[in-house]
């Protein structure tokens, strides 16, 4: 057994899992690499083609911004405000979050700004035209139009 059983998880969820994990810890590592390969595209799949999510946190996130996050600051925490970080090496990532409060500011015309906020508004806008820089324009119209 790889993991122990939860009494309180219910039973059909246990069983899934306990028969996931019998699987993993009998399958050769070659195996699980390609399963967990399998398994990531058939979750863009699931994602990107097959259905359409009406969850913003779940939607396709742009190629470019999905690019950005990957570099390594999507996992990178970044705690405190910039020009006082609680880590090293953080210069270039509180350079973004300033940017990126910036053009939230300037389209959403709202100028005080929370440093915990701004980097998720900044995913929930159509990243591409930010990225590309036509986005004050093109944002301004869509939030005074509504």
């Amino acid at each position: 057994m790889v993991l122990a059983r939860r009494d309180w998880v219910p039973a059909q969820s246990e069983d899934l899992v306990q028969s996931i994990a019998e699987q993993a810890q009998a399958a050769p590592s070659a195996a699980l690499m390609a399963q967990l390969a399998g398994l990531a595209e058939a979750n863009r799949e699931i994602h990107e083609r097959a259905c359409f999510n009406l969850n913003p946190a779940t939607n396709v996130m742009n190629p470019k911004a999905e690019a950005l996050l990957a570099s390594g600051i999507g996992s990178r925490p970044s705690l405190g405000y910039p020009g006082d970080k609680y880590e090293m090496g953080l210069e270039a990532i509180e350079e973004i979050e300033v940017i990126a409060a910036a053009l939230c500011a300037q389209v959403f015309q709202a100028y005080h700004h929370h440093h915990l906020i701004y980097p998720l508004i900044l995913m929930e806008l159509q990243q591409e035209q930010i990225l590309q820089g036509n986005t004050l324009q093109v944002l301004q119209s869509e939030v005074h139009h509504q």
